[in-house]
């Protein structure tokens, strides 16, 4: 049984300790923050929390000494040219239906890091970041640098490379409530399972889109949405646009 329980609140990080059966909450840290996710690398026990702070915006803490003491990371950041399709968010006249019409681009910027992932034992600085609007980010340096995984973004899921300029398919990846108190109406990443047998093997769940696989890394990516139901969609059997909330290996 863990002697230690890690916890997000939207008031701070919660630490509580067991001693002789009885659990005991140490001081609150990052006092009167959000936390959007609170977990131990179970690699080498840093601790990792990220912040959803109303001024400084999204941000990522760590501690190497078992919560004694914190040091802010290097925020996530797009690369130049990073673009989405701009979702809104449904009306109850919507009609999700009608014609599609001319797309309306967004440069993207993080607006929340939704979940953290971490690599296999024999990867020792693997780490992984889903952000909204539905960026995974990987850092091969224990956090110190990130880098947004680029098949998952270009996806034709999602209209193609838009690096490269406008939209070569349609946006299957809608939007997520959690995204409306920054006023935008997008998906994000909520869940990545990374294989304990193979590093290369991940899932991602999005929400709302559904989930994806990779077996090569990230260097290429599948939906994974057969058998998913959504009985207030058109088609319930749709291959986008699914909201599993969580998935866990």
């Amino acid at each position: 049984m863990s002697s230690m329980i890690l916890l997000g609140t939207r008031k701070g990080t919660v630490i509580l300790d067991r001693v002789n059966s009885t659990w005991h909450p140490r001081p609150i840290a990052h006092a009167g923050v959000p936390i959007c996710y609170a977990a131990r690398d179970p690699r080498d026990g840093t601790m990792w929390v990220s912040l959803d702070h109303g001024h400084w915006g999204p941000k990522l803490s760590r501690s190497r000494d078992g919560g004694k003491t914190w040091e802010d990371v290097l925020s996530l950041k797009y690369p130049k040219g990073a673009r989405y399709i701009v979702k809104v968010l449904p009306t109850p006249d919507f009609d999700p239906l009608a014609p599609a019409g001319k797309p309306e681009y967004a440069d993207a910027t993080v607006f929340k890091i939704w979940h953290l992932a971490f690599g296999t034992a024999a990867q020792p600085g693997r780490l992984y970041a889903g952000t909204i609007p539905g960026g995974l980010f990987v850092s091969d340096d224990g956090g110190d640098t990130w880098e947004l995984n680029r098949p998952l973004w270009d996806h034709e899921s999602r209209g193609g490379d838009l690096f490269a300029g406008d939209a070569t398919s349609e946006n299957r990846w809608f939007g997520t409530p959690a995204s409306i108190d920054y006023g935008v109406f997008e998906p994000g990443i909520h869940s990545i399972v990374v294989d304990p047998r193979n590093p290369d093997h991940i899932h991602v769940a999005v929400s709302s889109a559904g989930v994806l696989e990779t077996t090569d890394g990230g260097r290429t990516w599948t939906a994974r949405n057969r058998g998913l139901l959504n009985d207030y969609m058109p088609n319930p059997e749709a291959e986008w646009g699914h909201d599993p909330h969580f998935v866990t290996g």
